[in-house]
């Protein structure tokens, strides 16, 4: 996995929650670093960038933490992070059937 996105993975790792909002600062604040224009393009040729794939570092750093991205949001610059082994909250069960 590519050095710039090991600490991500690493702060991942480490939380004690099944789901985790952040910002894309948050996440430039953790990699000490800037995310690629990519990263926020609403283009559908850079969607991929969030993608939960081990062919992108990226999303290695995610994966290899038991992770993935979803509900990413360009235009708030937010995404959500999920534990791949979650299973829903009663809360999250009963907004999804409404």
């Amino acid at each position: 996995m590519g050095r710039k996105y090991a600490p991500l993975e690493a702060h991942l790792r480490s939380l004690h929650t099944d789901t985790r909002r952040a910002t894309f600062r948050d996440i430039e604040e953790v990699i000490a670093d800037t995310l690629p224009p990519s990263a926020r393009s609403a283009e559908p040729e850079h969607h991929a960038w969030w993608a939960n794939t081990d062919t992108h570092v990226q999303g290695c750093a995610w994966t290899n933490a038991g992770w993935e991205a979803t509900e990413v949001d360009r235009v708030r610059e937010t995404v959500v992070f999920r534990q791949r082994d979650a299973t829903p909250r009663q809360e999250d069960s009963d907004r999804s059937a409404k």
